[in-house]
Protein backbone atom coordinates (compact mmCIF):
# COMPACT_ATOMS: atom_id res chain seq x y z
CA UNK A 1 0.00 0.00 0.00
CA UNK A 2 3.18 2.57 1.02
CA UNK A 3 4.67 1.98 -2.77
CA UNK A 4 1.08 2.15 -4.48
CA UNK A 5 0.61 5.83 -2.24
CA UNK A 6 4.29 6.74 -3.18
CA UNK A 7 3.54 6.07 -6.80
CA UNK A 8 -0.05 8.13 -6.94
CA UNK A 9 1.41 10.87 -4.93
CA UNK A 10 4.11 11.58 -7.78
CA UNK A 11 1.74 10.53 -10.41
CA UNK A 12 -0.28 12.65 -9.40
CA UNK A 13 1.68 15.49 -8.80
CA UNK A 14 3.52 15.58 -12.44
CA UNK A 15 0.41 15.42 -13.91
CA UNK A 16 -0.86 18.47 -12.22
CA UNK A 17 2.23 20.54 -12.67
CA UNK A 18 1.99 19.16 -16.56
CA UNK A 19 -1.86 20.21 -16.98
CA UNK A 20 -2.86 23.19 -19.34
CA UNK A 21 0.48 22.77 -21.43
CA UNK A 22 0.16 21.81 -25.11
CA UNK A 23 3.89 20.56 -25.98
CA UNK A 24 4.33 16.94 -25.70
CA UNK A 25 5.04 15.21 -22.14
CA UNK A 26 8.75 14.07 -22.34
CA UNK A 27 10.01 12.11 -19.56
CA UNK A 28 11.63 14.03 -16.66
CA UNK A 29 12.64 13.86 -13.05
CA UNK A 30 10.66 16.08 -10.57
CA UNK A 31 11.56 16.75 -7.16
CA UNK A 32 8.33 18.42 -5.59
CA UNK A 33 9.10 20.59 -2.20
CA UNK A 34 8.20 18.07 0.55
CA UNK A 35 5.24 20.25 2.10
CA UNK A 36 3.32 20.08 -1.24
CA UNK A 37 4.05 16.41 -1.20
CA UNK A 38 2.61 16.25 2.11
CA UNK A 39 -0.46 18.51 1.18
CA UNK A 40 -1.27 16.02 -1.44
CA UNK A 41 -0.77 13.23 0.59
CA UNK A 42 -3.25 14.38 3.01
CA UNK A 43 -5.62 15.20 -0.06
CA UNK A 44 -5.06 11.76 -1.95
CA UNK A 45 -5.51 10.12 1.57
CA UNK A 46 -8.94 12.38 2.14
CA UNK A 47 -10.33 11.77 -1.62
CA UNK A 48 -9.57 7.26 -0.63
CA UNK A 49 -11.42 7.89 2.48
CA UNK A 50 -14.47 10.07 0.77
CA UNK A 51 -14.16 7.24 -2.35
CA UNK A 52 -14.58 4.37 -0.15
CA UNK A 53 -17.25 6.16 1.09
CA UNK A 54 -19.24 6.44 -1.81
CA UNK A 55 -19.06 9.79 -3.09
CA UNK A 56 -19.12 9.90 -6.95
CA UNK A 57 -16.73 12.91 -7.46
CA UNK A 58 -14.36 11.59 -5.22
CA UNK A 59 -14.42 7.79 -6.50
CA UNK A 60 -13.81 9.25 -10.35
CA UNK A 61 -10.98 11.13 -9.33
CA UNK A 62 -9.18 8.40 -6.78
CA UNK A 63 -9.78 5.97 -9.78
CA UNK A 64 -8.15 8.14 -12.68
CA UNK A 65 -5.20 8.91 -10.25
CA UNK A 66 -5.36 4.78 -9.82
CA UNK A 67 -5.08 4.59 -13.69
CA UNK A 68 -2.40 7.32 -14.07
CA UNK A 69 -0.20 5.02 -11.85
CA UNK A 70 -0.50 2.29 -13.18
CA UNK A 71 -2.64 0.47 -11.01
CA UNK A 72 -5.56 -0.26 -12.96
CA UNK A 73 -6.69 -2.93 -11.05
CA UNK A 74 -7.76 -1.33 -7.68
CA UNK A 75 -8.86 1.91 -9.81
CA UNK A 76 -11.88 -0.50 -12.35
CA UNK A 77 -14.13 -0.87 -9.60
CA UNK A 78 -14.20 2.89 -8.55
CA UNK A 79 -14.91 4.32 -12.23
CA UNK A 80 -17.61 1.52 -12.24
CA UNK A 81 -19.29 2.56 -9.21
CA UNK A 82 -19.05 6.34 -10.28
CA UNK A 83 -20.16 5.55 -14.12
CA UNK A 84 -22.97 3.09 -12.69
CA UNK A 85 -24.16 6.64 -10.91
CA UNK A 86 -24.29 8.65 -14.21
CA UNK A 87 -20.47 10.38 -13.40
CA UNK A 88 -19.45 11.07 -17.45
CA UNK A 89 -15.89 11.99 -16.38
CA UNK A 90 -15.54 8.12 -15.00
CA UNK A 91 -17.39 6.84 -17.64
CA UNK A 92 -14.97 8.42 -20.27
CA UNK A 93 -11.73 7.33 -18.04
CA UNK A 94 -13.67 3.35 -17.42
CA UNK A 95 -14.40 3.18 -21.84
CA UNK A 96 -10.89 4.36 -22.25
CA UNK A 97 -9.57 1.80 -19.69
CA UNK A 98 -11.37 -1.18 -21.41
CA UNK A 99 -10.26 -0.63 -24.84
CA UNK A 100 -8.09 -3.29 -25.32
CA UNK A 101 -9.57 -5.98 -22.88
CA UNK A 102 -13.66 -5.37 -23.44
CA UNK A 103 -14.01 -3.32 -26.71
CA UNK A 104 -17.54 -3.57 -26.88
CA UNK A 105 -18.09 -2.70 -22.97
CA UNK A 106 -15.50 0.45 -23.92
CA UNK A 107 -17.36 1.70 -25.94
CA UNK A 108 -20.89 1.63 -24.13
CA UNK A 109 -18.94 3.50 -21.64
CA UNK A 110 -17.43 6.06 -24.33
CA UNK A 111 -20.92 6.32 -25.60
CA UNK A 112 -22.71 7.07 -22.30
CA UNK A 113 -20.29 9.67 -21.69
CA UNK A 114 -20.66 11.23 -25.42
CA UNK A 115 -24.12 11.82 -24.90
CA UNK A 116 -23.69 13.36 -21.07
CA UNK A 117 -21.73 15.49 -23.13
CA UNK A 118 -18.22 14.66 -22.69
CA UNK A 119 -16.47 16.57 -25.25
CA UNK A 120 -12.92 13.96 -25.02
CA UNK A 121 -15.73 10.68 -25.81
CA UNK A 122 -16.81 12.42 -28.46
CA UNK A 123 -13.49 12.94 -30.20
CA UNK A 124 -12.43 9.71 -29.20
CA UNK A 125 -15.64 8.36 -30.89
CA UNK A 126 -15.25 10.06 -33.94
CA UNK A 127 -11.69 8.82 -34.23
CA UNK A 128 -12.79 5.11 -33.58
CA UNK A 129 -15.57 5.77 -36.23
CA UNK A 130 -13.12 7.12 -38.60
CA UNK A 131 -10.33 4.19 -38.11
CA UNK A 132 -13.65 1.89 -38.92
CA UNK A 133 -14.79 3.96 -42.14
CA UNK A 134 -18.16 4.67 -40.36
CA UNK A 135 -17.88 8.29 -41.82
CA UNK A 136 -21.27 9.69 -41.05
CA UNK A 137 -20.71 8.46 -37.47
CA UNK A 138 -17.61 10.10 -36.87
CA UNK A 139 -18.94 13.26 -38.50
CA UNK A 140 -21.61 13.08 -35.87
CA UNK A 141 -19.58 12.85 -32.99
CA UNK A 142 -17.16 15.49 -34.53
CA UNK A 143 -20.25 17.83 -34.70
CA UNK A 144 -21.60 17.58 -31.35
CA UNK A 145 -18.14 18.37 -29.90
CA UNK A 146 -18.08 21.58 -32.10
CA UNK A 147 -21.43 22.13 -31.06
CA UNK A 148 -20.23 22.69 -27.79
CA UNK A 149 -17.51 24.92 -28.67
CA UNK A 150 -14.32 22.27 -28.77
CA UNK A 151 -12.04 24.11 -31.36
CA UNK A 152 -10.18 20.67 -32.76
CA UNK A 153 -13.54 19.34 -33.28
CA UNK A 154 -15.11 22.44 -34.80
CA UNK A 155 -11.54 21.87 -37.82
CA UNK A 156 -12.78 18.64 -38.02
CA UNK A 157 -16.18 19.37 -39.12
CA UNK A 158 -15.05 22.34 -41.43
CA UNK A 159 -12.79 19.78 -43.14
CA UNK A 160 -15.78 17.35 -43.17
CA UNK A 161 -17.48 20.23 -44.85
CA UNK A 162 -14.54 20.96 -47.38
CA UNK A 163 -13.84 17.22 -48.38
CA UNK A 164 -17.60 16.11 -47.95
CA UNK A 165 -16.24 13.02 -46.18
CA UNK A 166 -19.56 11.94 -43.95
CA UNK A 167 -21.39 14.60 -44.78
CA UNK A 168 -22.45 16.60 -48.45
CA UNK A 169 -19.46 18.87 -49.55
CA UNK A 170 -19.96 22.61 -48.95
CA UNK A 171 -17.41 24.59 -48.84
CA UNK A 172 -19.03 27.62 -47.41
CA UNK A 173 -20.14 25.37 -44.51
CA UNK A 174 -16.23 24.90 -44.24
CA UNK A 175 -15.57 28.19 -44.18
CA UNK A 176 -17.74 28.92 -41.25
CA UNK A 177 -16.26 26.20 -38.91
CA UNK A 178 -13.04 26.65 -39.87
CA UNK A 179 -13.47 30.58 -38.51
CA UNK A 180 -15.30 29.46 -35.60
CA UNK A 181 -11.75 27.39 -34.64
CA UNK A 182 -9.59 29.86 -35.92
CA UNK A 183 -10.86 32.33 -33.63
CA UNK A 184 -9.87 30.28 -31.06
CA UNK A 185 -6.27 30.43 -32.26
CA UNK A 186 -6.29 26.95 -33.63
CA UNK A 187 -3.21 27.24 -35.92
CA UNK A 188 -4.60 24.43 -38.28
CA UNK A 189 -8.01 25.83 -38.72
CA UNK A 190 -6.06 29.05 -38.91
CA UNK A 191 -3.78 27.37 -41.57
CA UNK A 192 -7.32 25.94 -43.44
CA UNK A 193 -8.98 29.21 -43.62
CA UNK A 194 -5.95 30.85 -45.16
CA UNK A 195 -6.46 28.03 -47.50
CA UNK A 196 -9.68 28.51 -48.52
CA UNK A 197 -9.42 32.36 -49.22
CA UNK A 198 -6.53 31.48 -51.21
CA UNK A 199 -8.76 29.19 -53.37
CA UNK A 200 -11.72 30.45 -52.84
CA UNK A 201 -13.40 27.24 -51.91
CA UNK A 202 -17.23 29.41 -50.17
CA UNK A 203 -16.12 32.49 -51.01
CA UNK A 204 -14.28 34.85 -53.73
CA UNK A 205 -10.40 34.40 -53.85
CA UNK A 206 -9.22 37.03 -51.94
CA UNK A 207 -4.98 36.51 -51.72
CA UNK A 208 -4.73 39.27 -48.84
CA UNK A 209 -7.25 37.71 -46.42
CA UNK A 210 -5.03 34.04 -47.30
CA UNK A 211 -1.94 36.71 -46.49
CA UNK A 212 -3.14 37.37 -43.34
CA UNK A 213 -4.56 33.91 -41.91
CA UNK A 214 -1.31 32.31 -42.99
CA UNK A 215 0.41 35.16 -41.10
CA UNK A 216 -1.71 34.52 -37.99
CA UNK A 217 -0.55 30.75 -38.09
CA UNK A 218 2.76 31.48 -38.33
CA UNK A 219 3.27 32.95 -35.71
CA UNK A 220 1.15 30.21 -33.59
CA UNK A 221 3.71 28.60 -31.51
CA UNK A 222 0.79 25.63 -30.36
CA UNK A 223 1.87 24.19 -33.31
CA UNK A 224 5.47 24.52 -34.81
CA UNK A 225 4.91 22.51 -38.21
CA UNK A 226 1.97 24.47 -38.96
CA UNK A 227 3.64 27.71 -38.45
CA UNK A 228 6.32 26.49 -40.39
CA UNK A 229 4.42 25.45 -43.36
CA UNK A 230 2.04 29.08 -42.86
CA UNK A 231 5.38 31.30 -43.41
CA UNK A 232 6.08 29.90 -47.02
CA UNK A 233 2.62 30.32 -47.79
CA UNK A 234 2.26 33.93 -46.57
CA UNK A 235 5.19 35.00 -48.74
CA UNK A 236 3.56 33.36 -51.67
CA UNK A 237 0.25 34.86 -50.92
CA UNK A 238 1.71 38.60 -49.95
CA UNK A 239 3.37 38.13 -53.87
CA UNK A 240 0.44 37.38 -55.20
CA UNK A 241 -1.77 40.39 -53.29
CA UNK A 242 1.04 42.94 -54.38
CA UNK A 243 0.87 41.15 -58.50
CA UNK A 244 -2.96 42.76 -58.04
CA UNK A 245 -2.22 45.71 -55.93
CA UNK A 246 -3.60 44.57 -52.92
CA UNK A 247 -0.36 44.16 -50.62
CA UNK A 248 -0.77 47.62 -48.56
CA UNK A 249 -4.46 45.53 -48.25
CA UNK A 250 -2.99 42.73 -47.01
CA UNK A 251 -0.67 44.23 -44.73
CA UNK A 252 -3.93 45.95 -43.28
CA UNK A 253 -5.51 43.09 -42.53
CA UNK A 254 -2.49 41.28 -41.30
CA UNK A 255 -1.80 43.99 -38.93
CA UNK A 256 -6.14 43.98 -37.91
CA UNK A 257 -5.63 40.16 -36.99
CA UNK A 258 -2.25 40.18 -35.20
CA UNK A 259 -3.60 42.66 -32.83
CA UNK A 260 -6.65 40.35 -31.55
CA UNK A 261 -4.15 37.47 -31.99
CA UNK A 262 -1.50 39.05 -29.90
CA UNK A 263 -4.05 40.57 -27.15
CA UNK A 264 -5.29 36.84 -26.99
CA UNK A 265 -2.10 35.11 -26.58
CA UNK A 266 -1.01 37.75 -24.19
CA UNK A 267 -3.83 37.35 -22.05
CA UNK A 268 -3.77 33.24 -22.10
CA UNK A 269 0.13 33.62 -20.98
CA UNK A 270 -0.78 35.34 -17.95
Amino acid sequence: MKNIRINLLITAFALTLLSGCYSPITKQTATPHPLLLIQFDRQLHETQQHAEAGQLEAQQRYGRWLVSAGKTTQAEPLLRAASDNGQHEAQYQLGMLLQQSNPQESKHWLVAAAERGHIAAQQQLSRESRQQHDLLQAFNWALFAAQQGDAAAQNDVGAAYSRGVGVNKNPALALTWYRKAADQDFALAQFNLAGAYQAGEGVPVQPALAYAWYEIASKNRRDEPIARMAEKMKLRMYAEASRTGKAALARQQAQKLNEQFNNMRAESAL
